[in-house]
């Protein structure tokens, strides 16, 4: 067996490690969420001009921070896992292969028709 070549441990590994990766972006996504309709129950429910609508208001404001890094952690991640399956996709290829020249085709003989 060489080297080079994926055994079954290895690529469920890699299937792992794509599953962890969109669960933490699932899970600031879900936090921001969250956090979000905290801040608006804040907002709507305490009169305007006290320290409970600031809090709701900071907490909006934290949501959309947590939604957005999210969302960035979730594209950067996808990079780096989709470079890494690329390299690895490239390992298992191996080395290009030299292509045929082209064949020359016979003239076809007319007295066999």
């Amino acid at each position: 067996m060489e080297e080079s070549k994926l055994i079954l441990r290895d690529r469920l590994a890699m299937e792992r490690t794509k599953l962890a990766k969109e669960r933490t972006s699932l899970a600031y996504i879900r936090t921001g969420i969250s956090l979000a309709l905290g801040g608006v129950f804040f907002i709507g429910y305490f009169p305007a001009d006290t320290a409970f609508s600031y809090v709701g208001y900071a907490t909006v404001f934290i949501a959309v921070l947590f939604t957005a890094y999210g969302f960035h952690h979730n594209s950067k991640s996808r990079e780096v896992v989709y470079s890494i399956m690329s390299e690895v996709n490239k390992i298992e290829e191996g080395p290009p292969k030299e292509e045929e020249p082209p064949r020359e085709e016979e003239p076809e003989d007319e007295e066999a028709l």
